[in-house]
């Protein structure tokens, strides 16, 4: 932050000028979970709804958490028990560096 004064005669002014540094982000990912903890069938596909659990929280450079980790069912299997899918999404961070863990 920067402050200048600027003086008149019976009144001092103060201005701040701040840069705030943001980047906008496209955070996409493909995750796959056991299907009989999250699950998924073709209602599921069909619907488009979001399933699954978990965030991406910040660890470094970043604050509290970067989104969820919800996602669109692509595929399952029953007789393997597993689901998967994939999500994009954007979100803003205030800082181009930082790091981020699925929790």
């Amino acid at each position: 932050m920067i402050s200048i004064n600027m003086y008149s005669t019976y009144i001092m002014y103060t201005v701040y000028i701040c840069y705030i540094l943001y980047v906008q982000i496209e955070i996409s990912f493909r995750i796959a979970w056991r299907r009989s903890r999250v699950f998924c069938n073709q209602s599921t596909i069909d619907s488009q709804a979001l399933i699954g659990r978990g965030s991406l929280s910040c660890i470094s450079g970043c604050y509290d958490t970067l989104g969820n980790m919800t996602f669109y069912c692509t595929d399952y299997s029953e007789v393997e028990d597993w689901t998967v899918g994939a999500r994009t999404y954007q979100t803003t961070i205030f800082t181009p560096e930082f790091e981020a863990v699925f929790s």
